[in-house]
């Protein structure tokens, strides 16, 4: 007990019961509580002593009266008893005191008995979840408590027995490792050998039972190991009967050497990268397409959202709608590109023309019509592919010299 607080630490049981765990509950219960010497208790094998009742003190006795005319002999005689009666007195007292310590000495064993059992109470409520320890808060002893979870919570019949069996034959290693799958394949074993009926394992019969179920058991824990323990595993059981550890640490070895030389296969969750996003498009409307609530009756995958025509079904980048109207666009784009250049090729050809014209009637030159022929020839000439510019339009003409 702490002298500061003043409370006493519980020492709570390794394993809390659940409702579902009453096995292997009770097996670190039994444990645990001969640990800390409470099991008999706890169990009922350590009965509750009687109470004890104290005893009884004697009375001193009582003198003997004689009358004042009493001779000599009443005397003596009443003298005799009163010697007679104070002997026994202190034979009495001797039985008393004897009687004394005994009930001190039962007192005292009763006393450490409820305390006990108080503790064991404690252990177990402690141990155990409160919507369980509330079913038996109200008994007296600790050993009525554990008789009311027994008979609630014990199982009990053949079908635990098989459906454990099951789990048994369920049971493979996968992406776990060696010590990992071994400690699941040790819990089922307890859970199995406490199902099971005990012997003495002391005759030969049982001794052969026990070894031919550890047999067993090797190879049921070497037959579902992973294939990479293969080669290892067909050696171990060349070798004929091995135990269970001798078993256990050869493959761990092999564990090691197969993890060191890279040859042990990575679980594909953890050996596959996250996608990488697709980067955000130019075009694109917003930052991202939203994602629409998943129908109730689905699988529970969002269906992608288009954010152009505001239809489910496809992304933006593979809308229909939006690219035919960049087609048309395009398009359109184009065609006017090429006709106005064209107009303004045209215009700037007839440009040039007009200034001939005048530089011609300048000079003074009566050959009109050869103008007028190249004009004509430089319309009927004129093609969308003409290029714009006043180095192209002068580079076909001759300019005349003065007279």
């Amino acid at each position: 007990m702490s002298a500061a607080s003043g409370f006493v630490a519980v020492p709570r049981c390794p394993v809390i019961f659940d409702g579902t765990n009453y096995t292997e509950f009770t097996g670190f219960m039994r444990i645990h509580m001969r640990g800390i010497r409470l099991w008999g208790v706890l169990s009922g094998e350590v009965c509750c002593p009687p109470r004890p009742v104290p005893p009884v003190a004697p009375t001193p006795p009582t003198p003997s009266v004689l009358p004042t005319d009493a001779n000599q002999a009443a005397k003596d005689a009443a003298k005799v008893a009163d010697e007679a009666a104070d002997r026994a007195y202190d034979e009495r007292v001797l039985a008393y005191e004897e009687a004394l310590q005994l009930y001190h000495g039962a007192l005292s064993a009763y006393t450490q008995w409820l305390d006990d059992d108080a503790r064991a109470a404690a252990v177990l409520t402690a141990s155990v979840l409160p919507q369980f320890a509330s079913e038996f808060l109200g008994l007296s002893t600790v050993f009525e408590m554990w008789t009311r979870l027994r008979e609630r919570y014990q199982p009990s019949g053949d079908a635990l027995y098989l459906s454990v069996i099951r789990q048994e034959h369920a049971l493979q290693q996968g992406d776990s490792t060696v010590d990992d799958f071994y400690a699941q394949s040790s819990a089922i074993w307890r859970q199995l050998d406490s199902l099971r009926s005990a012997g003495c394992r002391t005759c030969p019969c049982c001794q052969a039972v026990q070894a031919n179920l550890e047999f067993h058991r090797v190879y049921e824990f070497l037959s579902r190991l992973r294939k990479e323990f293969e080669p290892r595993r067909a050696q171990l059981f060349a070798r004929g009967r091995i135990s269970l550890m001798e078993a256990l640490s050869e493959i761990r070895a092999e564990e090691t050497r197969l993890r060191g030389a890279g040859l042990l296969e990575v679980p594909s969750v953890l050996a596959t990268r996250a996608p990488t996003p697709p980067a955000p498009s130019t075009t694109s409307r917003s930052s991202a397409p939203p994602l629409l609530p998943t129908p109730s009756g689905g699988s529970g995958r969002p269906r992608p959202h288009c954010a152009y025509c505001n239809n489910d079904g496809h992304l933006e980048s593979q809308c229909y709608t939006k690219k035919k109207h960049l087609r048309k666009a395009r398009s359109s784009s184009s065609g006017t590109s090429s006709s106005t250049s064209t107009a303004s090729a045209i215009a700037l050809t007839e440009q040039d023309i007009l200034r001939l014209k005048r530089l011609l009637a300048a000079s003074g030159s009566s050959s009109t019509g050869t103008a007028g022929s190249v004009t004509d020839a430089s319309r009927t000439e004129q093609s969308p592919s003409t290029q714009s510019g006043p180095s192209h339009a002068h580079s076909g003409w001759g300019w005349p010299s003065p007279p």
